[in-house]
């Protein structure tokens, strides 16, 4: 094998968080074209390095003793606005806690956020996050529901939750369902099910539904609008993102009127081309005809690139590693430029830093926000000073967790 072969072959792919679940980019297309908007699905872990996105159930509960917004819920009785003080309190009585867009103190939680939406969704998906910590008493939260119009991705951190899913149902079909009528499931488990359990009676009449426990690791999609209800028989901690649908031409619209880009006055950039073509991509593919205004990139950046993290100090050292670059905030690659033989990264604010086009093979993947070993990092050649320098990438992983400047700016109070 060549030089130029074995570094290819060391370098990809660089699929980020998701390689978690996913071993090649051709999986990702796979799973995007088969269950995303069509079918739920379950994803058995490749490795544990789910256990490094949030703190452990101890630390997850620190999060909310430490007046971060969290609500708590216990057969659908839903406190809104509960104190911090009462966090062991509201556990012990059977309530099932949850930290509302907890990503915006969580880096690397925010990452998968990133990555799920650049690699399955496309620009302009702003999620919401739920961190949910539950003891297992086997009592339920919110009982049967759907989301509405929103894709869900869960991520079971540790214990195992017993789910029930259903396929979706229409769209006048009230969030909060009626068990009795609609629930397939309504007779309360008296012991732990098996992993998976075949359908019965009543469930016979409600075809399509599954009861399953997730298991460490699991990643569940599932599409809008699909009833489910969960029920923890042993301690749980885990993650519920969802993504509500929304039309990207809003988006650009709010970011041309706020000024936020210059664009060429003979581009129009709600025209049916060039935007219209990118916004149809799912995201993994991009731009890179050199016809394509650079405006039109940095605004596909700012839809599959915003990083909403709040401003604050780190809590806990992460260890430093000569030979490892992880990206710090989400970049998105633009076309090459001939003339200088480079590659434009552009971050969702705006900032633009340019890498050589040697590192065409890996720059589509950035957005997904992988960490770069020495063959990778070779590729990038004398740009990684400025790269590191922007703070773009750093030879260090993302902080498990900050202390935000200003509690109450977060987003999660707005779901009070």
């Amino acid at each position: 094998m060549t030089t130029a072969r074995r570094r290819r072959a060391a370098i990809a792919p660089c699929l980020g968080p998701l390689a978690s679940w996913f071993a090649s980019r051709i999986d990702l297309v796979r799973f995007r074209d088969a269950s995303v908007g069509r079918a739920s699905a379950v994803l058995a872990p490749r490795d544990s390095a789910h256990r490094m996105i949030v703190p452990d159930f101890a630390g997850s509960l620190d999060l909310a003793r430490s007046g971060l917004p969290f609500h708590a819920v216990l057969e659908r009785d839903h406190d809104r606005s509960p104190d911090s003080a009462r966090v062991d309190r509201l556990l012990a009585e059977g309530r099932t806690i949850f930290l509302v867009q907890p990503h915006q103190v969580l880096p690397r939680l925010a990452r998968l956020i990133v990555a799920i939406r650049a690699a399955f969704l496309g620009p302009f998906r702003n999620p919401c996050s739920f961190l949910f910590l539950a003891g297992g008493d086997g009592r339920e939260g919110m009982g049967l529901h759907h989301d509405g119009n929103v894709d869900s991705f869960w991520l079971q951190i540790e214990g195992r939750r017993t789910v029930t899913f259903g396929p979706p149902v229409s769209e006048d079909t009230p969030e909060d369902m009626n068990e009795s009528s609609r629930d397939p499931s309504s007779a309360r488990p008296v012991s732990k099910p098996p992993r998976e359990t075949k359908p019965e009676s009543p469930r016979r009449r409600m075809p399509g539904y599954r009861t399953l426990a997730l298991e460490p690791g699991s990643l569940l999609y599932m599409p809008p609008r699909t009833p489910h209800r969960v029920v923890c028989f042993e301690r749980s901690l885990a993650v519920s993102l969802t993504f509500p649908e929304s039309d990207p031409r809003d988006a650009i619209r709010t970011l041309v009127d706020d000024a936020r880009f210059e664009l060429d006055a003979a581009l129009d950039p709600l025209s049916p081309a060039p935007i219209a073509r990118l916004l149809d991509d799912a995201g993994t593919r991009i731009a890179r005809s050199a016809r394509d205004p650079i405006q039109v990139q940095k605004l596909l950046a700012a839809g599959l690139a915003a990083w909403d993290v709040a401003r604050g100090s780190t809590r806990g050292a992460t260890r430093r590693d000569a030979n490892r670059l992880w990206f710090q905030r989400p970049v998105v690659a633009g076309a090459v430029d001939r003339r200088s033989r480079t590659i434009p990264l552009f971050a969702g604010d705006g900032m633009t830093v340019r890498v050589p086009a040697s590192a065409a093979s890996i720059a589509c993947d950035f957005v997904l926000m992988p960490s770069l070993h020495r063959e990778a990092i070779a590729c990038l050649g004398r740009s990684i000073g400025a790269l590191v320098e922007s703070g773009l990438v750093a030879f260090h992983d993302l902080p498990l967790r900050i202390e935000p400047d200003d509690l109450d700016s977060l987003d999660g109070w707005n779901f009070a």
